[in-house]
């Protein structure tokens, strides 16, 4: 299951609009877990510590290299709640 949400990263002197894909994977334990991946924001963004904000939520994030570290959002938050 996969959700598409509009979200806000700011940090290192900058904001932008972004996209937030968001699906949930399970382990071969059973365990789930639900990622994020950044796209569509601003090209200018420079490297560095980010928040990302959506839905009422707000994450922690890391720019490296021009690319979005691959988040996994805390457990309370559902990919079907944030849709």
């Amino acid at each position: 299951m996969q959700s598409v949400v509009r979200g806000i990263v700011r940090g290192m002197g900058s904001e932008s609009e972004c996209t937030l894909t968001l699906w949930t994977e399970h382990s071969l334990s059973g365990r789930r877990f639900t990622r994020c991946r950044i796209s569509g924001e601003s090209l200018n963004l420079p490297d560095g510590s980010y928040t990302v904000s959506f839905e009422g939520h707000t994450l922690f994030t890391r720019r490296w290299l021009g690319e979005w570290m691959l988040n996994f959002l805390p457990s309370h938050i559902r990919v079907g709640d944030a849709a």
